[in-house]
């Protein structure tokens, strides 16, 4: 980790760019593990948004959630990712985050 730091600092010196994980995208990682971790056959409305958030038909989840357990299911199709896509510069992810911040002002259960 000190690596790491040395190099961010290194690279901000020079002026260079650092960039993150888009928020957006780890928001959708986590919705669809939530979705997952949660899937029961007996509950309609949780196979409709588990589906919605994997991008397959209603019939396919049931297939998969009647074949996988929910761990099973969020490590094929939502894991934690060692390598993410560091695309976004970080400036703009604080900026994002702050805005989902400032959105959630006064909910009481934002999960």
């Amino acid at each position: 980790m000190a690596d790491c730091l040395r190099e961010w600092l290194a690279a901000e010196a020079c002026g260079a760019p650092h960039f993150v994980e888009s928020p957006a995208e780890i928001v959708r990682r986590l919705r669809l593990r939530r979705a997952l971790r949660h899937l029961s056959l007996a509950d309609a409305a949780s196979v409709r948004e588990a589906s919605a958030l994997l991008g397959v038909g209603i019939r396919k989840m049931r297939e998969l959630a009647a074949h996988a357990t929910p761990q099973a299911l969020i490590e094929s199709h939502a894991p934690d990712n060692p390598d993410p896509s560091c695309q976004c510069p970080v400036g703009e992810a604080i900026a994002l985050l702050e805005d989902m911040v400032e959105s959630l002002d006064g909910v009481r259960d934002a999960a």
